[in-house]
């Protein structure tokens, strides 16, 4: 290995330092072959990446692809597949041919860049041909998008946005995205297979409008998708893939869903699919009842027993009168729950009664956020009037303590001590990188610390002693971090150095020794005395937004972006219970004292308790 491939190394995965930059420059500038090579692997490594986080590739670069791969391409791709266990390009054995990639020089690239490119864009499917699987797309000219809700973009193969409306057809090689936690879109083929796809995901439909065969086949780069799919003949399966696996079925409905490129979760709902890992490309036959995970690494694809859901729950309390709740929590005897936004506290009691305590009755509009405190004594609430700033509220009828002037536009960014003696904010003016800690007696600012990277979520200790920060870097990720600050004078205590996905919810158990810290398709547990990863729970393939411990620390729920609650032993990280609050995004959970029962409030869908269960 020469010096040029290994400061190409370290470019490539974000180290190289100025210095090494300098040297770099100045090696390529001395062997012109060398500098052919290596701009060549930084394409490969460019389209790639694009690939894997659902950019299109310009109509340009495809081009230059198409004609360096020539006609000898489609039979260099098949070797390639049908020979290793895992394709060339495959994110696993990137790394080990980045050198080796080098000395190949530009056609090498280019056939690689091919394989990618022909696998992303719906051209000629990546499957083998011992699978006994088609080997190119159905000719199906085009689907049409039936319903659209919230902000979706429909984008031609060249990434030019089309306006997207429901009756509008769907052309070869269109992206449909649709962006935000209210966006969704129903899409129906010209068999009448309905795709019903979810917020925040991207799909798109075969680019070759000549080829013809026996199948349909669409990809789903992430996100979340339902099909259902009338009965075909044995010939003709309908085909969606992800990054990670094929999923095919000549009848019947099914969920896929998707948050990384080696990761995937497929759930039939009626009859059977068979799922293709591409690492391992072997069909394997999932019946209704169970699910398929695809886990990043090259182990097998695991099936199990998929949980029994429920969507029915024990008791709904009235969302028409009371829009927008922001946080809900039990009473200290569990026997009350607890609702609040900006603008008002709600109290439903067991006996079904309901009390409300409007904080500014002349005022209209719902309020932007509101949090409890993890001691069930305080509530902090910010109004939707500019005007106004924090106050603190104390609990049960909500009764104002003290103003803080600082408004907060998300309860993401709004973390409370126990009693209210103190709150933390972020000052979203400044790129999320200043959290500020208010007095809760005086209305004072204790302290403010600006950090180097943007925030994006924060969480008190019940103990009141620490504030918890979760950070995430505009790099890569290399510095994401859960840092510690003394809640009383500001000294920055520790960090965690969590996993290189954005952090986006964080909870402590009651005893402030446990932190889970919540990603896409991800949730860690966290020691917090010793600083130690505990354990990881994947495999749900969902956006968490909020997490809560049970009082007990055994049990941990987590809402996710696409309106449901999953439910895990803290102790093994096993799922244990689903439920299926609304269509949208959870706001905010929390268990019942006894552990017994869950309160839940969701984007569109009602304040409800769910029945857990006793502990195992």
């Amino acid at each position: 290995m020469t010096r040029t491939d290994d400061l190409t190394a370290k470019l490539l995965d974000g180290t190289l330092s100025d210095a090494e930059g300098a040297e770099l420059d100045s090696l390529l500038a001395a062997d012109p072959a060398t500098a052919g090579d290596h701009f060549a692997l930084l394409e490969l490594e460019a389209a790639l990446r694009g690939l894997r986080t659902g950019l299109d590739l310009a109509a340009a670069t495809l081009e230059r692809v198409q004609t360096a791969q020539a006609a000898r391409t489609a039979a260099s791709v098949m070797a390639e597949i049908t020979s290793r266990p895992a394709p060339a390009w495959h994110p696993h054995r990137l790394r080990s041919r980045r050198r080796k990639l080098a000395y190949g020089g530009l056609g090498a690239v280019a056939v690689a860049a091919a394989l990618a490119v022909g696998l992303w864009l719906g051209g000629q499917p990546i499957i083998p041909n011992g699978s006994g699987l088609p080997l190119v797309p159905d000719d199906l000219t085009f689907a049409t998008l039936t319903q659209v809700l919230g902000s979706v973009e429909l984008l031609s193969p060249t990434g030019e946005v089309v306006v997207a409306a429901a009756g509008r057809p769907v052309a070869p090689g269109q992206t449909i995205r649709t962006i935000g936690e209210d966006s969704g879109a129903v899409v129906e083929l010209r068999d009448h297979t309905l795709l019903q796809i979810e917020p925040d995901t991207v799909i798109r439909f075969p680019s070759d409008p000549a080829a013809r065969s026996t199948s349909w086949r669409v990809v789903l780069a992430q996100g979340q998708v339902q099909a259902d799919v009338p009965a075909r003949s044995e010939s003709r399966p309908m085909v969606l893939s992800t990054p990670a696996a094929d999923v095919l079925t000549r009848g019947g409905s099914f969920v896929v869903s998707s948050v990384g490129p080696e990761s995937a979760r497929v759930e039939p709902r009626k009859g059977s699919v068979q799922v293709v890992r591409l690492t391992a490309p072997k069909p394997v036959s999932v019946g209704a009842g169970t699910a398929a995970v695809i886990q990043p690494g090259t182990g097998p694809m695991t099936v199990e027993p998929s949980l029994q859901t429920s969507a029915t729950p024990r008791r709904i309390l009235s969302r028409e009168a009371y829009p927008g709740i922001r946080d809900v929590m039990f009473s200290p005897n569990g026997k009350d729950v607890w609702a609040a936004n900006g603008r008002m506290l709600v109290r439903w009691t067991a006996d079904g009664g309901t009390a409300d305590y409007p904080f500014y009755p002349k005022k209209g509009g719902e309020g932007i956020a509101a949090r409890f405190s993890p001691d069930r004594i305080a509530v902090v609430t910010s109004p939707a009037e500019k005007d106004d700033g924090l106050v603190i509220r104390r609990l049960p009828d909500g009764a104002e303590s003290i103003a803080v002037p600082t408004r907060i536009l998300d309860a993401r960014f709004l973390a409370v001590g126990p009693l209210g003696t103190w709150i933390a904010t972020v000052d979203t003016k400044t790129n999320r990188k200043r959290v500020t800690v208010w007095d809760g007696v005086t209305g004072a600012e204790r302290f403010a610390r600006e950090l180097e990277d943007g925030i994006n979520c924060l969480a008190a200790t019940p103990d009141g002693k620490s504030l918890a920060v979760g950070v995430t870097d505009s790099g890569k990720g290399a510095n994401n971090k859960i840092v510690f600050f003394d809640a009383k004078f500001g000294v920055r205590l520790f960090a965690l150095p969590i996993q290189k996905k954005g952090v986006l919810a964080l909870a402590f158990s009651a005893d402030s020794r446990s932190l889970a810290v919540g990603f896409t398709g991800t949730v860690q547990l966290w020691d917090v005395p010793s600083r130690e990863l505990v354990r990881a729970i994947s495999g749900f393939e969902r956006v968490i937004v909020c997490l809560a411990f049970s009082t007990d620390a055994r049990r941990l729920g987590g809402g996710t972006q696409d309106g449901q609650v999953w439910v895990w032993d803290a102790q093994t990280g096993n799922p244990v219970r689903q439920f299926v609050v609304g269509p949208r995004p959870l706001r905010a959970l929390s268990f019942s004292p006894d552990g017994r029962s869950l309160v839940t409030a969701a984007t569109q869908a009602p304040v409800a308790v769910w029945d857990v269960g006793p502990g195992e």
